[in-house]
């Protein structure tokens, strides 16, 4: 048995917690990461710190190692240092929000489409919208106001959109 020696490693438990989320279904955060494909794609603990490691030091207190698309695995490429408020945004819809879009519910008894966003641990109302893709392009341009990005989801978005609001058809 080879022994790392990384035990006391800043960085170890965060990347054992990882490996526990996505290969034992007996952990309580199983079903939010391998239960949903979710694989710890590094080979060694050692070449996860290896590579955390060169993410560059922790910015601050409030940051953590973070999966920068959210439905991505924990492998190379795909992770970086997050806050709390950052990794609010960086959450997978809710499955009971009957939107297709992030920051988007339906409030039945307004009948109106709802959009919210969090920034810095706060939630934000954007406004009520007839439509769901009204919704949807108020969102995105808030997000992008406030971020100076597209969120992630459209960060692979094809070249031929200039923009998330022409990749939902708003703008031709």
């Amino acid at each position: 048995m080879k022994i790392h020696g990384l035990r006391k490693h800043p960085l170890y438990r965060t990347v054992i917690n990882q490996r526990l989320r996505c290969e034992n279904p007996k952990t309580v955060k199983f079903k939010n990461h391998g239960g949903r494909g979710i694989e710890f794609k590094f080979k060694s603990i050692e070449e996860a710190i290896k590579y955390y490691e060169t993410l560059g030091p922790k910015p601050g207190p409030d940051y953590t190692l973070d999966r920068l698309d959210n439905d991505g695995h924990y492998e190379f490429g795909n992770m970086g240092w997050a806050d709390r408020s950052e990794q609010g945004i960086n959450k997978r819809k809710k499955e009971n929000t009957f939107s297709k879009f992030r920051g988007i519910f339906f409030m039945k008894n307004a009948n109106r489409w709802i959009a919210e966003i969090k920034w810095h641990k706060k939630k934000s109302h954007i406004g009520c919208f007839k439509t769901e893709l009204e919704a949807a392009s108020a969102y995105l341009e808030k997000y992008f106001e406030l971020h100076k990005k597209w969120p992630p989801e459209y960060s692979k978005t094809p070249l031929c959109y200039k923009t998330p609001l022409h990749h939902l058809g708003l703008i031709k």
